[in-house]
């Protein structure tokens, strides 16, 4: 009888064991990262003046569909 560490299928286990806790480590070390980038950089002003153009209409009022000149279009309703 071959031992275990001979065994191929033992040592399959213990590759697939050692790379899942890598990848479980890089998992929770990416996210960590990507949520303080996030943080930093929605806490710029520069960031969120540029948010906050994109979230408002630039003829100011609000948007809603509408029927014009024969079809749909967004139009302004004050």
């Amino acid at each position: 009888m071959s031992s275990d560490e001979n065994n191929p299928l033992r040592q399959f286990q213990a590759a697939w064991e050692a790379t899942t806790a890598v990848v479980a480590e890089w998992a929770e070390q990416t996210a960590a990262v990507t949520s303080e980038a996030f943080r930093k950089l929605t806490n710029d002003p520069a960031i969120r003046a540029v948010m906050e153009r994109w979230r408002r209409p630039s003829g100011g009022g609000r948007w809603r569909p509408g029927w014009s000149a024969g079809r749909w279009r967004w139009r302004a309703c004050w």
